[in-house]
């Protein structure tokens, strides 16, 4: 009776299990669907309200939906970061390839009267795709060894000769003793990427090469720096950019958001604060020696005038 009473009422400790398991079965559905399913269950409807509140009382958000492949191994994945934990992951170089077209840079939203549309004219035909082949470290886009291919698609030609032209001057050797950056590549498991041509180039440079696991982009960070890219080609609002503009938006992605991709993607790396101070350190690290050898010199003469001034008082010199 106390149920039927008040139809606005909190949701009991049992109908809350109830209603958290079917967001564990289907998150996907809308209040009024949940608020269905949920009669069905309990054989009480509770009102939106109600669930809505539920839901902000123990921590539910209406979020996107992320989508990933149900092939995708949690073994691969555990063996991907066994192997690349053995590196230190400031030394890692994110490769991999985006596809870039007239619709990344169109604005899907605009200002209108209420009630009115907000309507603009334009001719529906889509610009000639691009490719950008792009390598990324804690720093964010590697500008040198990033380049644009006017053509939509990177086939194994394309791909060896930006190896050849742009990758393979910004690696260095791979040293156990040493914090060498851009010494450990890393890349998706693409036909092209495992041509034995490609790992002979990398292993000329001395440096390695680690294939992330299957259906895992969530471990490249370079996927989160192409995100930025296209919110940045969306500011310029441009309907054909010029490859000048896609290097001007690779190049917003600064140290600080790099980092942070690094760190939201798992890998341990330092935060922008600790990379800078660290930095500071060791360009003030030469300064600090100097002055160091100046004071314990200075000591020194001080400690032998003293002596010499001892040694007259008493007759020795």
């Amino acid at each position: 009776q106390r149920r039927k009473m008040s139809g606005c009422r909190q949701l009991e400790d049992g109908d809350w299990r109830i209603l958290e398991q079917l967001i564990h079965e289907e998150p996907w559905n809308y209040l009024d669907e949940f608020q269905h399913k949920l009669h069905i269950r309990t054989g009480y409807r509770y009102t939106r309200w109600s669930i809505r509140h539920a839901f902000h009382a123990n921590g539910y958000t209406w979020t996107k939906l992320e989508r990933i492949a149900r092939a995708r191994s949690a073994i691969e994945e555990r063996l991907f970061w066994s192997k690349v934990n053995t590196y230190d992951h400031e030394c890692l170089l994110f490769l991999d390839e985006s596809h870039v077209d007239d619709r990344d840079s169109r604005r899907v939203q605009g200002w209108s009267k209420r009630g009115l549309s907000c309507i603009i004219r334009e001719t529906f035909q889509r610009g000639k795709p691009v490719s950008v082949l792009a390598a990324f470290n804690t720093d964010g886009f590697v500008l040198p060894a990033c380049w644009v291919e006017k053509s939509k698609g990177v086939n194994r030609e394309i791909f060896l000769k930006w190896v050849r032209n742009r990758l393979l001057p910004v690696l260095q050797c791979w040293s156990p003793h040493e914090r060498r950056k851009n010494s450990v590549v890393v890349l998706d498991n693409a036909g092209v990427h495992h041509s034995d041509e490609f790992l002979n180039l990398i292993y000329s440079r001395g440096a390695l090469v680690v294939y992330t696991a299957p259906l895992c982009p969530h471990l490249n960070p370079i996927e989160l720096g192409f995100g930025n890219m296209k919110r940045i080609l969306k500011r310029m609002n441009m309907k054909q950019f010029p490859v000048t503009c896609l290097f001007k938006a690779m190049e917003s992605v600064t140290p600080k958001s790099a980092r942070g991709f690094f760190r939201k993607c798992g890998y341990q790396v330092m935060s922008y604060e600790e990379a800078e101070a660290m930095n500071e350190t060791q360009r003030l690290l030469p300064l600090l020696l100097y002055q160091q050898r100046q004071i314990m010199v200075q000591q020194q003469m001080q400690f032998s005038m003293l002596v010499k001034l001892r040694m007259k008082q008493l007759g020795i010199l």
